[in-house]
């Protein structure tokens, strides 16, 4: 996007939170399977581990009592264990078992941070890992069965949570360091535009010659992707109301949300918390993870993104969900980060309907 004045003080430092193992802290059992928990904790008292293979079955139990922390100690020692006595698929079926533990952990933490897509994401892998242990028979086929119905529960709760998200459509993510073009550090434009023609169900490539055709028409080699030259080739391809404003504000932002379109909007900064990435990684940000923390400052020529969705209401929005191809990902920014992104409500640079 052409260069502007920006009020924001320079970049801070930032960084998604680690992905390691987390210190123990309280057992949380809302995700567990239904059953007694007191009566599963005392059968675990009353277990005999006379083998690896029975402190897997413990480790299931604990699972299922909802002691998830518990669990995943108990399959670190009975990973250990294993791998002295050489033991690798057991050791294997261990880590598996410690992952279905993360898995409903991470759900948690992802529910409680109005993250639905992260916590489908979790609950997913929590019924992967346990259909993996079925298929090896590496515990109770009941007690596997009971995880993967959890798994499916935790899985459907987020969904209806998701569901919840209004105005806008989906869009699909593209990373804009993996298009197949020498300069695509600098097509962030392009890709935003590729974005919402696909979400649109408008036939966009990203071959290396539609990329060059897409370029010819709207990006300025150091200076970005025109925002008028980009409603104006968005309206030839069909989105005929698309208008490029430079005092945009979050009240227009919504009503373009509310008509059932993404929005183009050109920013100084990205800030939020990252909800998908693309292929699970990001090219550029190599640390970046789901549920982490992303914030980069743009230069002077500035950075565009796509707005697809809010949460809230209208009047009241909570969250905007935002897909970012510098990222190759999906961000969910509160009201006051959406702000300082646009450099202010006022002054938003966007294409709107």
């Amino acid at each position: 996007m052409p260069s502007r004045q920006r009020r924001s003080s320079g970049p801070r430092s930032s960084g998604p939170r680690s992905s390691e193992p987390r210190s123990p802290r309280r057992e949380r059992r809302s995700s567990a399977p239904h059953g007694s928990n007191s009566e599963r904790l005392g059968q675990l008292q009353q277990r005999e581990s006379g083998s690896v293979q029975s402190d897997i079955d413990g480790t299931i139990e604990h699972i299922l009592a909802g002691s998830f922390e518990t669990a995943q100690s108990s399959a670190r020692a009975t990973a250990d264990q294993a791998r002295a006595d050489e033991q690798a698929d057991l050791a294997t079926q261990a880590g598996q078992a410690w992952q279905i533990a993360q898995a409903f952990l991470s759900a948690q933490d992802a529910m409680a941070d109005k993250n639905p897509e992260a916590a489908k994401g979790h609950a997913s892998h929590a019924a992967t890992q346990a259909r993996a242990l079925l298929s090896a028979g590496a515990a109770g086929a009941e007690d596997l069965q009971r995880i993967i119905d959890s798994a499916g529960k935790t899985w459907a709760l987020a969904q209806k949570a998701a569901s919840e998200r209004k105005g806008g459509r989906d869009a699909p993510l593209i990373d804009q360091h993996e298009l197949n073009h020498w300069n695509n550090g600098a097509f962030c434009g392009i890709a935003t535009m590729v974005m919402m023609l696909q979400a649109n169900n408008l036939n966009q490539g990203t071959s290396r010659a539609e990329l060059n055709a897409m370029a010819d028409r709207v990006y300025h080699p150091g200076k970005g992707t025109s925002g008028a030259q980009m409603a104006g080739v968005l309206r030839e391809r069909g989105l005929k109301d698309s208008t490029y404003t430079t005092s945009g504000t979050q009240q227009k932002l919504i009503q373009a949300l509310e008509r059932g379109q993404t929005v183009p909007f050109g920013v100084v900064r990205c800030e939020g918390t990252i909800t998908r990435l693309e292929g699970g990684s990001s090219a550029r940000y190599t640390g970046a993870r789901v549920g982490g923390r992303h914030e980069h400052q743009f230069g002077d020529s500035g950075h565009w993104v796509l707005v697809t969705r809010y949460e809230g209401t209208p009047e009241a929005p909570t969250a905007y969900l935002v897909n970012d191809p510098d990222l190759g990902g999906e961000l969910r920014c509160t009201p006051a980060q959406l702000d300082a992104m646009g450099d202010g409500s006022g002054s938003y640079w966007m294409v709107h309907q």
